[in-house]
């Protein structure tokens, strides 16, 4: 065809054209995006590409490209093709507010400002909100890129080499017909552009990575970034690892929370936040780990459900997070819909891993990894390459709640999960009992922390498949972990499943040496959260041991047992149980199985009933030394605790208070170098008294708040009410009433909490002692006399074992509010009283008595009273002032010669010999 005729050609084809016809071509000449042609000539995207296939078959051209080059060869326009209109962004608008990601868009912010982080990928799985992330932190760079900042969607591309012609698109760049390339000319174009561009969704494209490699070669001012489920393995990436929004609530911000609310207000006006909603909304961030599409599905059925529904829909299955909104892609209606894809994109090695990792809960260690997955170092590369999991700065590998349950499914559809159950099942009962055994070295307790979920989920499935022996074998290593870690309650619930499934199973007497270990470890969970029935199971499990032929483990068991009975108040009707008869079975066994921690526990146990039984203070002190010394060789660090602990209480009954306050001191630093939990409050209280006792104030209170600080992260609201009233009892020592009183207010507030407690009885007990201190100090006797009469008057409540104990202290209380009131008579009867029905061991007690108590006698006998507790080593600090004090105003008083006669009885009289002359 000649050129005339090719010209006429043309012309016929351009005059076919409709008015708007022209007008679109004309734009396509330019450079411009449907989205662009739309905005300026007031048409929708979908109406510009109708005109523009029917603009292509009346010219007989295939593309944008061709079909300028026809109007521009034909002398339509003189616009010169090879123009990119001054284009700023292509980003998508937000249909619904932005939220959190503060952090994320700060680093990404960083990283595309440093020259030497060109190339940025967002890693993650799918539905993490990795597109709307790259789009928020692209918007805070328009005004840096002076060329623009350009979204690609990569989503509807096939295959690498439509990836060029995607960012020329996306850019508005038209390609010539020469002789050079489409790449070619993208980059001679870029090549001195100042441009971010954000490439979305490239994980299916990951062939055509040498188009980002030949742009940042031939580019030196563009940055690229990249939102990816699989990382590029390029040298120049650098990768942000993409989790859920944060759910552990920072004071009351929680961007995941945020975002669900926004979503349930989008969809219901009328709703109202309320705290009422708060833990419930937490626990759903929690399910969802933070996932913002689990959250946006979860929150979309807000209209139909209650939240708590939606939070018991969710636990049971993952299926429940599907949605049919017609503007979300179908991609990512459903949480199966968004893992699909990845797990078709995996080879069948790659899903055997996943689905094998599922059974980890809470992640794993790289030898667990190894042993119960067979995972090799190439596919757990690979799995991490792909965000399916995580390999923490801690060394552990992780993966999102979500796709963990997406996985198990898998697992449990199409491979043999019970042979992966049992290896989990295996292994994580075997480092339990290494842990019980001290394998692990009580000092390496973060080994453990991290595993909690795994364990339990171990501990589940064995007593689910009774394998009874494994049971036992980790029976003590589970008691361990729940008092290292204060979680007294949920090992209850460990020990009674363990009991409910061997009886069901009809096992209670033909395995009774597991039947005798479980219930010691229910015993001593009882105990530490002061069950009722903690006695009568202990003394169940004693019986249960004592009929079996001991081993190792049940050995140890009857050591834990009576551990754990010796410190129950025992009926009085009842002869209590000794140890020394057990001691050299208990401890040979223990000492041919090297179980180092049973060993320590004998000679403890046998130190108690010397002292207790025998009354032989050296035996008893020789022996706790050498269940210390065993212990901590061995760290041990519960049974070295105990023997601290029991050292202690020997010096301080000894009256050797700097003792025992050294004592527990380094018991103290001891637990908490280790990170031990259980009853290293415990230890800072017995430190505030020993403190106080000395005078050493500033010790004493540094000691007892951290308790309080201890029983709050923890949750023990009782022992915090505890250590309050101990506050409350030292302000009164240092006089200092209004602050006593607003701890008061505060016990009262916090203990109006607990009527539900276990404990509840004994707290109300011990307020009202603390309250008719209070009362007594201030001066409001009536109030006191109130106090103290309703408690002694009481044969209820002085029957029990805390009414006992507290008897001789509501008894000295009110007398020392009668020697106040000038009723000397009345004062001494009840202090005489107190004295009585002091224990044997309470000499600070039976002093601070004596000193009240000697205001109400005769100035001579007052004289010797005084001087005797003066002189004592038992006498509080505050208590020997205040004799100091009285003796100082005796001597200007008395007759010189019957004060010192008064003196000098006092100084040669014991306590004991001075209470039986006062009694007497």
């Amino acid at each position: 065809m000649s050129t005339a005729d090719a010209g006429y050609t043309g012309a016929r084809r351009l005059a076919s054209l409709t008015e708007r016809e022209n007008e679109i071509l004309a734009c396509l000449a330019q450079g411009m995006t449907n989205l662009e042609i739309g905005e300026a000539l007031h048409l929708a995207v979908t109406t510009v590409k109708w005109y523009t296939r029917q603009i292509y078959n009346k010219l007989g051209v295939n593309s944008r490209r061709e079909a300028a080059i026809f109007a521009q060869d034909n002398g339509l326009f003189s616009v010169s093709i090879t123009h990119t209109p001054d284009i700023k962004h292509n980003l998508p608008a937000d249909t619904t507010p932005f939220v959190g990601r503060h952090h994320e868009i700060e680093s990404i912010s960083g990283l595309i400002k440093n020259q030497n982080h060109r190339l940025i990928t967002i890693l993650a799985p799918g539905g993490m909100g990795k597109s709307r992330l790259a789009i928020q932190a692209a918007r805070q760079q328009l005004d840096n890129f002076a060329d623009g900042v350009f979204f690609v969607p990569l989503q509807p591309l096939s295959a690498p080499d439509q990836i060029v012609i995607a960012i020329g698109d996306s850019i508005g760049f038209v390609f010539l017909p020469d002789a050079r390339t489409p790449e070619r000319q993208l980059l001679d174009f870029l090549a001195d552009k100042v441009m971010l561009l954000v490439l979305d969704n490239y994980e299916h494209l990951l062939a055509g990575t040498h188009h980002i490699t030949d742009i940042l070669l031939h580019a030196s001012a563009v940055r690229i970034l990249v939102t990816s489920r699989e990382k590029l393995n390029l040298t120049s990436e650098t990768i942000i690892h993409l989790q859920g929004l944060t759910y552990d609530r920072d004071g009351a911000q929680s961007d995941a929370a945020d975002l669900f609310v926004d979503t349930v207000k989008r969809l219901t006006p009328s709703y109202k936040d309320s705290s009422d909603h708060q833990a419930i909304i937490d626990h759903i961030c929690q399910l969802t780990e933070g996932m913002p599409l689990a959250l946006l599905l979860a929150a979309a059925w807000s209209d139909t459900l209650t939240l708590a529904q939606i939070a018991g829909e969710i636990e049971r299955s993952i299926g429940f997070l599907e949605q049919e909104k017609s503007d979300l892609p179908q991609r990512h209606r459903g949480i199966r819909a968004v893992f699909e894809p990845t797990w078709e994109r995996l080879t069948e090695s790659e899903q055997l891993m996943l689905a094998k990792f599922s059974i980890f809960a809470g992640g794993c260690t790289y030898d667990a990894a190894q042993q119960i997955t067979g995972a090799t170092p190439s596919i757990l590369q690979s799995l991490v390459n792909k965000a399916l999991i995580i390999h923490s700065t801690e060394g552990r590998y992780e993966m999102h709640e979500l796709l963990r349950q997406y996985a198990e499914e898998k697992l449990h559809l199409l491979y043999d999960n019970e042979k992966t159950e049992q290896l989990h099942a295996e292994y994580y009962s075997q480092a339990v009992a290494d842990y019980d055994k001290g394998d692990y070295g009580r000092g390496n307790h973060d080994l453990i922390a991290p595993e909690l979920d795994n364990i339990r989920k171990m501990w589940s499935q064995l007593v689910q498949t009774q394998q009874w022996d494994r049971i036992k074998s980790c029976c003590f290593g589970m008691r361990w972990i729940y008092e290292f870690f204060a979680l007294y309650h949920e090992a209850v619930q460990w020990y009674e499943a363990a009991i409910k499934g061997l009886e069901e199973a009809g096992l209670l007497q033909h395995r009774r040496d597991v039947y005798g270990c479980l219930l010691a470890g229910y015993a001593f969970c009882l105990g530490d959260s002061g069950h009722p029935n903690s006695l009568s199971v202990c003394e169940l499990a004693l019986d249960t041991l004592y009929a079996c032929e001991l081993d190792a483990m049940t050995a140890y068991a009857l050591a834990v047992a009576h551990v754990r009975y010796i410190n129950l108040p025992v009926q009085n009707d009842r002869p209590r149980r000794q140890w020394i008869p057990l001691f050299e079975k208990v401890y040979s066994v223990s000492e041919q199985a090297g179980d180092y921690t049973t060993m320590g526990s004998a000679l403890i146990l046998r130190a108690i009933d010397e002292l207790e039984v025998n009354g032989d203070v050296n035996t008893f002190n020789d022996l706790a030394h050498r269940a210390l010394t065993i212990a901590t060789a061995h760290e041990d660090y519960g049974t070295a605790g105990w023997a601290y602990g029991l050292l202690s209480s020997g010096y301080f009954h000894n009256c050797q208070y700097e003792n025992a306050l050294d004592t527990r001191i380094e018991q103290v630093r001891m637990q908490t170098e280790v990170g031990y939990k259980n009853w290293v409050n415990d230890s800072m209280s017995a430190v505030g008294w020993y403190a106080l006792i000395l005078g050493q104030y500033d010790i004493a209170f540094d000691y007892v708040k951290q308790a309080i600080e201890h029983d709050r992260k923890y949750y023990l609201p009782h022992n915090e009410v505890q250590h309050l009233m101990q506050l409350c009892e030292m302000y009164l020592y240092m006089g200092e009433s209004n602050t006593c009183l607003d701890t008061m207010a505060e016990v009262e507030r916090k203990l109006s909490k607990l009527s539900q407690h276990w404990q509840y009885d004994i707290l109300v007990l011990q307020k009202q002692y603390a309250q008719a201190m209070i009362d007594q100090y201030l001066g409001h006797h009536d109030a006191v006399e109130k106090q103290c009469s309703s408690i002694l008057g009481n044969p209820k409540t002085l029957s029990t074992h805390w009414g006992i104990h507290y008897r001789p202290l509501f008894e000295r209380v009110l007398g020392e509010s009668l020697i106040a009131q000038d009723c000397p008579e009345e004062a001494f009867s009840n202090l005489i009283s107190a004295l009585k029905n002091m224990d044997a061991h309470h000499t600070s007690q039976k002093l601070h008595t004596l000193v009240k108590l000697a205001l109400a006698c005769e100035p001579e006998l007052e004289t010797q009273i005084l001087f005797m507790c003066s002189e004592h080593p038992g006498t509080f600090h505050a208590h020997r002032e205040e004799a100091l004090q009285r003796l100082s105003q005796l001597a200007t008083t008395m007759n010189i010669d019957a004060f010192e006669t008064g003196s000098k009885l006092g100084r040669h009289r014991s306590l004991d010999d001075t209470i039986a002359l006062i009694i007497s």
